[in-house]
């Protein structure tokens, strides 16, 4: 089954094939954070079948996820976007996209995956994938075109995570000493 969008763009969205994965672990490992692992055959193995060690709870809510690749006229592989619905609160979740930062490709990705799961809202980046050790969210500063794309269509950012700290010693705090 192969889906064509954005002829202008000359990009083809297709599923996802197991001799892709050579293309795909490159543009993951291309849009990796410093300090995360490299993408693996395994890794790669868990997201596409839904799963991930981290987080492993809220994927188990999810159905099947659909996997879409996105390749140019030649058939080279441009982009990838991971997609699934959470039937507990009917709502969208876009798992994970890469796609070396290409706005344009970024750009169909999302919207391929939008449409897919209308009506529905759609949250992105929800919690954290195989493909990771542990990053819930998207690194908006290591990731800016698919960041700004993603706001393009209409979605918002909310800080959740607040990061807490406190000097020590502190006098009001129990030490190890203190507390058996």
């Amino acid at each position: 089954m192969v889906i064509a969008v954005t002829p202008t763009q000359g990009l083809t969205l297709r599923p996802y094939a197991a001799a892709d994965q050579p293309a795909i672990l490159k543009l993951i490992n291309a849009d990796r954070m410093p300090g995360q692992p490299q993408a693996i055959p395994a890794m790669l193995t868990e997201a596409l079948k839904g799963r991930s060690p981290i987080d492993s709870g809220w994927w188990a809510e999810l159905e099947r996820p659909t996997t879409r690749v996105a390749v140019d006229a030649a058939g080279v592989v441009m982009g990838v976007v991971s997609y699934a619905a959470r039937p507990k609160d009917d709502t969208g979740q876009l798992l994970w996209l890469h796609c070396r930062e290409d706005a344009a490709t970024a750009d169909t990705l999302i919207r391929h995956a939008v449409a897919a799961l209308a009506p529905r809202p759609v949250h992105a980046f929800h919690f954290a994938s195989a493909l990771s050790l542990g990053l819930e969210a998207l690194p908006v500063r290591h990731r800016p075109a698919t960041a700004h794309v993603l706001e393009s269509a209409g979605f918002t950012g909310a800080r959740l995570w607040r990061y807490m700290r406190r000097d020590l010693p502190a006098p009001a705090c129990p030490t190890s000493a203190t507390s058996r």
